[in-house]
């Protein structure tokens, strides 16, 4: 399967236009992305069209589908050189204005540092939308680890296999992923919070099928 170095995508894409556009740089079809990811067809064809937003566990997906880090999905595609071995140093420094959006019913994303496509960890502003835990539904559960640092409001922080934890401004947590979770606003307010996920999700056989 041929992969071209550079795709071509509009200078403001959205993240279904960038899913589209890495899925026909493959070569894939929608059927074919759905067997590697375990995302429905129909489900792929909405969020290259807008008409859904991902999960985050969706978006681990359809990355083991295409066979590319997660962070690829919200980074520019960098095109291969011929001058020879890159160096190995680099620092990537962002502004204020520079994230890759995505919003969802619970939460809204803010992908930082989205131009380094191979980063090992991904750091995400998190607004808080839901306001209660019956708002926000059945908890999450994702390959990885993940830490969260309190920046605004108050956070309750609902787990599987713990009680319930409210945190503060400047209190934080570590906890791995695959259990069950949620981030609930215990302010008035939307809280914030700064997310750091590590992890990739792992193939099985030569299908990508996720575990």
């Amino acid at each position: 399967m041929n992969v071209s170095a550079r795709e071509t995508l509009p200078e403001e894409e959205t993240f279904g236009q960038r899913l589209k556009a890495k899925r026909k740089a493959r070569n894939l079809t929608l059927t074919e992305l759905a067997t590697r990811s375990s995302v429905s067809a129909s489900t792929i064809s909405k969020i290259e069209n807008g008409g859904v937003s991902p999960t985050y566990d969706v978006i681990l997906r359809l990355a083991a589908g295409l066979s590319i880090p997660v962070s690829a999905m919200f980074g520019e595609t960098i095109p291969e050189s011929n001058e020879g071995p890159r160096p190995t140093g680099w620092q990537v420094v962002g502004r204020p204005d520079e994230y890759d959006l995505l919003d969802t019913k619970n939460y809204e994303h803010r992908y930082l540092c989205s131009s380094l496509k191979t980063k090992r960890l991904l750091p995400v502003l998190v607004r808080i939308k839901a306001g209660s835990i019956a708002e926000f539904g059945e908890l999450v559960r994702h390959d990885g680890e993940e830490f969260i640092y309190v920046l605004r409001g108050t956070v309750e922080l609902h787990s599987e296999f713990y009680a319930t934890v409210v945190l503060n401004v400047g209190e934080y947590a570590y906890l791995d992923s695959t259990m069950g979770h949620a981030y609930v606003s215990g302010s008035d307010e939307d809280a914030e919070i700064l997310c750091i996920c590590a992890g990739q999700v792992s193939f099985e056989s030569d299908d990508k099928t996720v575990i």
